[in-house]
Parts: structure tokens; sequence; C-alpha cells
């Protein structure tokens, strides 16, 4: 996972937290991908729902190949 919560220190006002498994490393490198490709985007782009889940395909396309890599 990325990001795991273990423990947060009381004080300060601060309350405990529960433990939290954070995000998948997958979720994490799709929210990178997709970051990257809109930032790719013309601003005049129309964003339709047809192009939000292409991009979603193509971002999640890449982050299973990124940790393909990472495995081998």
């Amino acid at each position: 996972p990325a990001f795991p919560i273990e423990e947060m220190q009381k004080g300060n006002g601060v309350k405990s937290l529960e433990p939290h498994l954070g995000m998948s490393k997958r979720f994490y490198a799709a929210c990178a991908a997709m970051n990257g490709i809109l930032n790719t985007l013309s601003p005049t782009q129309e964003i339709t729902a047809r192009l939000v889940e292409q991009i979603s395909k193509e971002s999640y396309m890449m982050a299973d190949e990124l940790l393909k890599q990472e495995n081998e």
C-alpha cells in the first residue's frame, strides 16, 4: 500500500486515528498517470464521459505496466 498510517500520536488536541492501510500502489500510480494525461489536454478540450473513461483505462494500463516493471 501507499501511505499507510500505522498510528497517530496523541497530543496538541490531535486524537489518535485508527490504523489505515492507505491506498493501493496501483491506484496511486494511476492517479499520477491520469494527472500527466490531463495536463496534456488543450484548455479548450471538452471533457466528456467517454474521454474520462478512456483516460481512466489508460491510466490504469500505465500503472499496471509500472508495477509489472517494479516486480521484475
